[in-house]
């Protein structure tokens, strides 16, 4: 017997009743058995079409070739306004598929076709389901896949021979070659490209023809010439995953057997298979799975994701998630629509610091992602492209039970999943052996993760931001239930911000989100409140990531010296000094960095309880000895006298009055803790000082104020001023002494936090223009410009200085408000730096006259360019007079 047999073909029957009748499906012969079509020729290509299904039993025959061709195409509309002649009965099809097959015809020889709507009974669901399990095979043996993409419209037919030229050409064409651009990208408009089936299709093939109309091109030949006539961005993303898919069929083994059973091109995971093909096109929803099923890489079959039309779209979504994210994750889903809720717990690993294509390459369809790590250790891979973009500022993150990490973007109080497994691309050797070094940190702080996935759109479709509005219109729909609480909502928005702050985001969203936290919690709880302190930390990591150096140092001090205060706050601060410091390195402020580290392993070896002043002191001496002062070695000696006195007058009975009498007062005062601090801050002994400020009974006084600023730096006077908090009396001489040290950041948050409390004197303005760089200057002039009083001191000053060009700076700010004085013109004559004249002639040369001791004192300085400015005005004004 012929192990292929004609189905109800009876073609040679005399009885020609039946023509016209529906045709009716009699069921499949064997389980691993498909229906061909035999397309018959015919000489008139007017006549009707006529064909013959039969069984063929693929499985029985082996590996492929087979001798027949798979078509590829779109449905298009769901009325079949045409017919077929199949096995002497009526089928009928739609425009499309008559017109394709009208296309093959032959005139003189039969062609054997497998086409999804005629050989497989689609009112079946059952034989669906079984038969989709077959598709990556049925395209994987045909001897050609046939891609359909209609009839000619829009300059198709030249769209296709510019591309076949140019695949053949090895020099790129130059731009006086003519084609028809716009012929081209009409032409990828096509239904077909966004298909999504489409992409198993052409993945399982052995050889590809595209036809558009009477054009044919080899599917090879299409992906390289289609780039060397687009530019990247000029070809959409769904087309690239497209010829990515085409071009590499050609390559890849054809497919290997699951643990199933079942053929697999074993293509990539299922997860990074949605995550780049998510957007692509399906008639029906369950076809955005199922269509994927074939070229999945890890088996799905194992959780029972396998074609099954009977099965609810929500309950196939939610197998799917859980499938790729893992059983841990808590996932809902609804009927109506392509997306997902998910909560789950996880760690954070890094965030995206730049994304760019391998646009100009052989594998343009990859993103080269940069991440840096909590760790701050910056990494680099190679990944696939993805429906959604990764983008900056996007988190990288794993979620407990998940096989990958995946990348994630915040979205008002949640999170989109942007790629659910960051897989790096196969050929970067090295760089996935440290990325899987990177999954595996110490001691992750873990979090309740609220993520959204969404299948329904690509990011491509809603550019410009528009993707996240459009995204956080609907999800929040779906996300809070209507009893929810107000603390639910908070508790939500709390894990959000603490993610994003973990990734070391520095979106102004966040800071905005914890500045507004860290209010209501504060005013509901008070200081000591857990979250209040939580938010002053990550508010102050986001401060200084965004580069705000005041306000990051301010809340970082005002957070440290509460903390101080509590129980067992010690220990918290140890944290927060090693992660504030380790974010000020990764900014390149290296002494920030080790003055913070060095404090936190100080407070490591003292232990986790609040020093006394004695203690203060001993630990300084021992580990700085060169702070401990005259004034500290005698008192130490005191109590260390005292100690072995009091030891001694209890072994003999003594009273302890009788022996305090030689040493004098027992603890140090408040006036000697006070000058031992000065000594600190004058030596620039940063983790001394942290140490005596400690003790409560120090008063910060003006004058170390004033010295931190002068003295030392930034450090200090953060440190002095937090333990401060808003409570210190801001004098001009501090604000003075800011301007003075190019001080910006104190000098910003003076005027911007204690701004009632500040004047911008007359001195303030003299000490910017006499700095020695223009920041302080700069930053006076923009912010507070309108305050400023510019006198012909300040003017005088202004044009001595030999730094930077202060008095143009002056000039380009206030203009006709600053009066060019006889001082203020010898003042720029005697400045070494000889532009500074040149440039005030050059401003005000035509309202002001050169003095003899300002020309002198130019002479006398070699100001050959005033000198020379001032000879040819002189020369205009007498060609004047004789004019």
């Amino acid at each position: 017997m012929s192990a292929v047999q004609d189905v109800g073909l009876d073609s040679q029957k005399s009885d020609q009743s039946n023509v016209g009748d529906p045709y009716q499906y009699s069921p499949l012969l064997g389980s691993g058995n498909i229906r061909l079509l035999r397309l018959l020729p015919h000489g008139d290509q007017n006549a009707p079409l006529q064909c013959q299904l039969f069984d063929y039993p693929m499985l029985e025959l082996g590996d492929g070739p087979h001798m027949y061709e798979a078509l590829s195409y779109v449905w298009g509309s769901s009325e079949k306004p045409h017919t077929v002649c199949v096995n002497g009965s009526t089928m009928a099809i739609t425009a499309n598929l008559h017109e394709v097959l009208a296309r093959l015809r032959d005139r003189m020889i039969e062609r054997i076709l497998w086409i999804d709507a005629i050989c497989i009974d689609q009112s079946n669901t059952k034989e669906r389901g079984d038969q989709i399990r077959h598709m990556a095979e049925i395209y994987c043996k045909a001897n050609r896949v046939i891609v359909w993409l209609g009839e000619s419209a829009d300059g198709s037919d030249q769209a296709l021979k510019s591309i076949r030229i140019a695949a053949d050409e090895e020099v790129p064409r130059s731009s006086d070659h003519a084609f028809d651009r716009r012929a081209i990208l009409a032409m990828l408009q096509r239904p077909w490209f966004r298909r999504i089936w489409v992409l198993q299709e052409i993945a399982a093939a052995q050889h590809i023809v595209i036809m558009c109309g009477s054009m044919r091109i080899d599917g090879y030949a299409f992906c390289l010439g289609l780039p060397s006539l687009l530019s990247y961005t000029d070809i959409p993303d769904h087309i690239r995953s497209v010829t990515y898919l085409m071009r590499g069929s050609i390559f890849r083994p054809k497919y290997s057997l699951n643990t199933s059973g079942d053929i697999s091109l074993d293509i990539r995971s299922l997860g990074e298979l949605i995550d780049m093909y998510h957007a692509h096109e399906a008639t029906e929803r369950h076809d955005k799975i199922f269509a994927l099923l074939g070229m999945s890489s890890d088996n799905p079959a194992t959780a029972g994701l396998v074609p099954n039309y009977k099965i609810t779209w929500d309950e196939l979504m939610a197998q799917a998630v859980r499938f790729v994210l893992g059983e841990k994750v808590v996932v809902k889903t609804w009927v109506h629509l392509q997306a997902a809720v998910i909560s789950a717990k996880g760690y954070v690993i890094g965030i995206v610091t730049s994304v760019r294509s391998t646009e100009g390459t052989y594998r343009n369809d990859r993103q080269i992602v940069n991440i840096k790590t909590k760790d701050n250790i910056d990494y680099s891979w190679t990944v696939q492209a993805t429906a959604k973009p990764i983008q900056a500022g996007d988190i990288c993150c794993h979620l407990l039970g998940a096989a990958k990490p995946m990348i994630i973007r915040s979205c008002a109080d949640y999170f989109s999943v942007i790629m659910s497994g960051f897989v790096p691309s196969q050929y970067d050797g090295v760089q996935s052996t440290r990325f899987d070094q990177l999954e595996q940190p110490g001691s992750p702080s873990v979090h309740d993760f609220l993520l959204v996935w969404d299948w329904d759109t690509s990011y491509e479709k809603m550019s410009d931001g528009k993707y996240e509005t459009w995204l956080s219109s609907r999800a929040p729909e779906h996300t809070y239930g209507e009893s929810e609480c107000q603390s639910d909502k908070q508790n939500r928005l709390w894990n959000a911000v603490m993610i994003m702050s973990d990734a070391g985001s520095n979106k102004s969203h966040l800071i905005d989100t914890l500045q507004e936290m860290k209010k209501t919690y504060t005013k509901d709880f008070g200081e000591g409140e857990p979250r209040m302190l939580t938010c002053m930390s990550k508010l102050s990591l986001a401060y200084g990531r965004a580069g705000r150096i005041w306000e990051a140092e301010n809340e970082f001090w005002c957070m440290i010296w509460t903390k101080m205060g509590l129980p067992e706050g010690v220990q918290e601060v140890i944290k927060d000094l090693t992660s504030f410091g380790a974010m000020w390195k990764s900014h390149g402020q290296l002494d920030r960095a080790t003055h913070l580290q060095k404090t936190a392993d100080l407070l490591k070896e003292v232990g986790i309880h609040p020093l006394t002043a004695d203690e203060a002191v001993e630990t300084i001496r021992s580990i700085y000895p060169e702070v401990a002062i005259s004034l500290v070695r005698r008192r130490l000696r005191k109590h260390r006298g005292l100690r072995r006195a009091t030891t001694e007058a209890r072994r003999r009975g003594r009273s302890i009055q009788e022996v305090n009498q030689p040493f004098g007062q027992k603890s140090l005062t408040a006036e000697n803790l006070e000058g031992l601090l000065m000594e600190a801050i004058e030596q620039g002994n940063f983790e001394a000082t942290f140490l005596l400020l400690c003790q409560k009974e120090i008063e910060v006084a003006e004058t170390m104020v004033i010295k931190a600023i002068k003295k030392y730096g930034d450090s200090t006077i953060w440190c002095l001023l937090g333990r401060e908090k808003d409570l210190v009396q801001i004098t001009e001489d501090i604000v003075i002494a800011a301007a003075i040290k190019s001080s910006e950041s104190v000098l910003q948050y003076l005027l911007e936090r204690h701004r009632e409390k500040v004047l911008i004197t007359e001195e303030v303005v003299i000490a910017a223009v006499e700095n020695k760089e223009r920041s302080v200057l700069t930053y006076l002039l923009e912010r507070w410009g309108h305050e400023i009083l510019v006198t012909e001191r300040v003017a005088i000053k202004a044009a001595r200085n030999g730094f930077f060009p202060a008095l143009k700076i002056l000039l380009q700010a206030k203009g006709r408000e600053i009066e060019i004085t006889d001082d203020v013109i010898l003042a720029a004559a005697l400045n070494r730096e000889k532009s500074v004249l040149y440039t005030l002639l050059q401003e005000r040369g035509n309202e002001i006259q050169m003095t003899e001791p300002a020309i002198e004192a130019a002479r006398r300085n070699g100001n050959t360019l005033a000198l020379q400015y001032l000879l040819n005005k002189k020369k205009e004004r007498e060609r004047s007079l004789k004019n």
